[in-house]
């Protein structure tokens, strides 16, 4: 079993690192061989990274984790989810106060590969579930992380989900086109709000996230 663990940031990896005693590119875990790729923030480093990545050796599994803001009110700061489908948010065009995805504008069908329903979608694996009691969510992906009460209405009534992040969707984009599986796990660090760091919980994010991703692994199977 090899796996590729793929995070923006060492950061995002630290905590993960610090449990496992590791402090190389690569180790072995419960059986497995594990990669780690640190790509770089956004979506445009993460997909070169990646893909570079996959051309150069086959995994079994590639596993994205982060941090993310919410949406949802109802996730609690610190928790851990996993993403069901995530999109490129921001892809399209403004029409005045209208925005309009690329399928509005006869550029894409909203279900041509690797989307579908507009979204790329994504089903945890079968030796996974009941194994992990992390909710499953909607995602969006942006460029730039919204932080004004103007721009966030607008994405709600745009592109509705339950959390934001800068590198999701180009992760599943690469492993889809790939045909590689791949699974995503966030920590919601923030509200998806007026910008105000200090109601981050960014350090309860990181070590509730490094407990997910080693309990996930231990029931990883090829």
């Amino acid at each position: 079993m090899r796996i590729l663990l793929v995070a923006a940031t060492e950061l995002e990896l630290k905590k993960v690192l610090e449990q496992l005693e590791g402090s190389t590119p690569n180790f072995s875990f419960q059986g497995a061989v594990i990669d780690m790729l640190t790509t770089g923030v956004g979506m445009l480093a993460t997909a070169y990274q990646l893909t570079k990545k996959l051309k150069e050796e086959t995994y079994d599994l590639v596993l994205n984790i982060g941090i993310c803001g919410a949406f949802d009110k109802k996730l609690e700061l610190g928790e851990v989810v996993w993403i069901k489908s995530d999109v490129a948010a921001e892809e399209g065009a403004e029409e005045g106060e209208r925005w309009l995805s690329l399928a509005d504008m006869g550029l894409r069908h909203t279900d041509d590969p690797p989307y579908s329903s507009g979204a790329i979608q994504v089903e945890l694996p079968a030796y996974l579930e009941n194994k992990i009691d992390h909710k499953g969510v909607t995602a969006i992906s942006v460029n730039r992380v919204l932080g004004s009460e103007t721009s966030i209405q607008k994405m709600k009534e745009y592109h509705p989900a339950d959390v934001e992040s800068m590198e999701g969707a180009a992760v599943y984009y690469c492993c889809a086109m790939e045909s590689v599986k791949v699974l995503q796990l966030r920590s919601v660090s923030n509200y998806v709000e007026n910008r105000n760091k200090n109601n981050w919980k960014i350090e309860l994010a990181l070590s509730n996230l490094a407990d997910a991703t080693l309990n996930l692994l231990k029931h990883v199977k090829a």
